[in-house]
């Protein structure tokens, strides 16, 4: 009876955080968005060209995961690519927001002269921050070796947009 009780206050307590998630935080991980609808006006022909790179099998689709710990590889994932993202927007004293288009997972990344800040699980890009659009299944083969920056850029895999432009969706 204890296990019982002890265990419908724990999924009580997990339903109260998750139902406090506020909206402009909620991506695919959380289970809470209501209506499919692109991230950012540019992920529209990244999930094309996502759609065609696994269907040629030039990419492999990552293996389906409990929310949990589909965020967990997605930050993982995230976390090691910051250098990658350093160099594509310019270094220290930028920021940009990389967004995975498969759960609408917003992560931000801050370059200071002491390294680099990782701010998973964002809303969204900041006013004036550079943004880089991708797919999950692009991050794990760019990390892998298996697909270059350029690759990715000249496949439609990867969109950079200009800090300036962050929200008119102008790419580079």
């Amino acid at each position: 009876m204890r296990i019982a009780r002890s265990l419908a206050r724990f999924l009580a307590a997990g339903m109260f955080s998750m139902a406090h998630v506020p909206a402009g935080y909620a991506c695919g991980y959380d289970g809470l968005i209501g209506e499919l609808s692109a991230a950012h006006p540019g992920s529209l022909s990244v999930a094309f060209a996502l759609h065609d790179a696994l269907a040629r099998d030039e990419l492999k689709a990552l293996a389906p995961m409990p929310p949990l710990f589909g965020l967990m590889r997605a930050n993982r994932m995230a976390n090691d690519f910051g250098e990658q993202v350093k160099q594509m927007t310019g270094g220290v004293g930028s920021s940009a927001s990389v967004l995975l288009i498969e759960s609408g997972l917003w992560t931000r990344f801050a370059f200071r002269a002491g390294g680099v800040v990782v701010e998973p699980h964002v809303a969204g890009p900041k006013d004036g921050e550079a943004v880089i659009i991708t797919s999950e299944a692009a991050l794990k083969a760019i990390l892998d070796g298996r697909l270059t920056i350029e690759q990715g850029l000249e496949k439609g895999l990867l969109k950079v947009i200009a800090p300036q432009r962050a929200h008119a969706g102008r790419s580079l």
